[in-house]
């Protein structure tokens, strides 16, 4: 397989997984009450200890979820994703060019019976 047809498949499944992340994160994000951080940074907490120990704890379940949520549905669509036309024809050695027509051509010979055939 070509290394940018590797890259292509992983891109595509994680833009299809993004939503899912994104959906569960979000309402917990909102939830967050600043007032946590402003009572850590007057107990002393610098900065990244507010961060490490106050802010991300709280989501790290939801985001959990949310990658569960996303690699199901990845799975789900790797077949059609692997299946694609385009990807076949480059996992073939073919090279598709702007012309339609020579896929049309190359899968219309597969698909017509031939003359000693018949």
């Amino acid at each position: 397989m070509k290394r940018h047809a590797l890259l292509a498949d992983r891109l595509a499944l994680t833009f299809i997984g993004i939503p899912f992340v994104v959906r569960t994160l979000q309402p917990v994000l909102e939830t967050l009450d600043p007032e946590v951080e402003d009572a850590a940074a007057s107990l002393g907490a610098s900065r990244l200890q507010t961060l490490v120990r106050i802010v991300l704890p709280a989501p790290f379940p939801a985001w959990l979820a949310g990658f569960a949520l996303a690699f199901a549905r990845a799975l789900g669509e790797y077949g059609s994703v692997v299946s694609s036309p385009a990807i076949q024809a480059n996992r073939a050695g073919l090279v598709l060019t702007g012309k339609p027509r020579l896929f049309h051509l190359q899968s219309q010979s597969i698909l017509e019976p031939r003359s000693d055939d018949l």
